[in-house]
């Protein structure tokens, strides 16, 4: 397996360099973690993990007690049916933390504030009622959240775990600074395990998942619950080590999502387009931030403005840098901080191509 160059002199900087004693004394904890609540071959999976390793992890059932998106997804029945609910609790007894993954699955970010709280109300209260403890994680179905869902989130739990990190090409886990947006590694990261990575699956197999640990147990990782991971890297140190990696989607016809998460430094964007009608977005998940790169056209405000928008009425953040077919170039004016959260949304004009490149740079 082959790292960016960078994460290849930060692994070197590990065992060589001198003034390394503060990437030395860096834990290794993983968070091992598992969505969805499926009853056939995810629960043979968790329950021989924790007997054969007894290792702790984290388990995100959905609590919808007709299954149906399970079954229509994995085609297996999930733990949340009368007849499977045993499986959840056995599963607690046996070590693991079991975090909530909403009632039915549904994406929060299209749902209105009521709808919101009784999907994150609801599956709290059964899965507590079920373990007989509290259930202080949530995943977020999809990955997908807004400033408004997580400050529902944070009305029930104490943190909550997305998907992001499945849309990046290359990443090492960082360490995060928001305990509600938390993001897994991408598997080209597991063998690497400098830094807290949280690792997630569905209905992966056994043989599956021990491919993946093996390495990370001759590394001599800690694994976690992912309530303790989050705890632990909420007081991890600031270690004076800056690391820079790009991450490109090239060639897109239609509307596309860039998810950078949540990492300490800043990002630098450039959007590149053969039409000035593509339009280009920012959001964040902080709770604090609006989103952002929006404009007013008149009284109405648009999120995702197009290039020839963005040079006929300004931006705050985007700045035209070339306006010339066959191509048109929109990059930030300056760096944006990664601690909130980030997306980058490109949307090509119909017919046409895009490309987005994001430059990151991680102070660790």
């Amino acid at each position: 397996m082959s790292f960016l160059p960078e994460v290849e002199a930060l692994r070197k900087a590990l065992r060589e360099e001198p003034g390394s004693e503060a990437l030395r004394s860096v834990p290794k904890y993983v968070a091992l973690t598992f969505d969805d609540g499926i009853a056939g071959t995810q629960y043979s999976t968790v329950t021989r993990l924790l007997s054969k390793y007894r290792i702790p992890l984290t388990l995100f059932p959905q609590t919808d007690p007709t299954g149906r998106q399970v079954r229509e997804v994995y085609r297996e029945p999930a733990m949340a049916e009368p007849e499977h609910r045993e499986k959840i609790r056995e599963i607690h007894r046996m070590g693991a933390e079991i975090g909530s993954h909403s009632v039915t699955h549904r994406d929060l970010t299209k749902l209105s504030e009521e709808e919101v709280d009784s999907e994150l109300a609801q599956s709290r209260a059964s899965l507590e009622e079920l373990v007989g403890g509290p259930v202080r994680s949530f995943a977020y179905p999809y990955g997908a959240y807004t400033p408004q869902v997580v400050r529902a989130v944070r009305r029930y739990y104490d943190q909550a775990r997305s998907v992001g990190a499945y849309e990046m090409d290359s990443k090492i886990p960082v360490r995060p600074h928001n305990r509600f947006t938390l993001a897994p590694a991408p598997l080209s990261s597991l063998h690497l395990p400098l830094l807290p990575t949280i690792l997630l699956y569905h209905n992966e197999d056994l043989d599956r998942v021990e491919a993946d640990l093996k390495p990370l147990f001759a590394e001599g990782v800690e694994f976690l619950t992912f309530w303790d991971f989050a705890r632990k890297v909420s007081r991890f140190p600031h270690l004076g080590v800056e690391v820079i990696f790009p991450l490109t989607m090239a060639g897109l016809t239609s509307r596309r999502k860039l998810l950078l998460g949540v990492f300490p430094g800043e990002v630098e964007v450039t959007v590149v387009a053969q039409s000035p009608e593509t339009r280009v977005g920012v959001y964040t998940a902080s709770p604090e931030a609006q989103d952002l790169g929006t404009i007013l056209t008149g009284e109405e405000v648009v999120k995702e403005p197009s290039i020839s928008q963005i040079r006929e009425l300004g931006s705050d953040i985007w700045e035209v840098e070339r306006w010339s077919s066959p191509l048109f170039t929109l990059r930030l004016r300056r760096p944006l901080p990664g601690a909130g959260g980030l997306s980058v949304v490109v949307d090509p004009a119909q017919g046409t191509k895009a490309s987005v490149k994001a430059l990151i740079r991680v102070r660790l």
